[in-house]
């Protein structure tokens, strides 16, 4: 087995912005489908509760994303393109 390399920050950084842009992908029609449902209104005057439900939906598609990403292969998208990976120490 080959030793493994730490990577720069810049390709950390070029992963994080791949994967915020796939989750924008995610994020922007979750949002849309929310709204048009609520009759467009999703803020916190239309409905603490309502509000809140939907803020929590995001927060478990963000949560979603990376879980099964890292379930199945240990790398997220971000992460595949840029040939990062996560290695322990033995």
């Amino acid at each position: 087995m080959t030793a493994a390399r730490s990577a720069g920050f810049g390709r950390r950084l070029a992963a994080l912005l791949y994967d915020a842009l796939l989750l924008l992908a995610l994020l922007v029609p979750y949002t849309w489908i929310v709204v048009l449902a609520h009759g467009g209104a999703v803020t916190e005057a239309s409905g603490r509760l309502r509000w809140w439900m939907f803020r929590a939906g995001l927060l478990g598609l963000v949560a979603a994303y990376y879980l099964l990403n890292w379930t199945r292969s240990g790398q997220t998208l971000g992460m595949r393109a840029w040939r990062l990976r996560i290695v322990t120490d033995r």
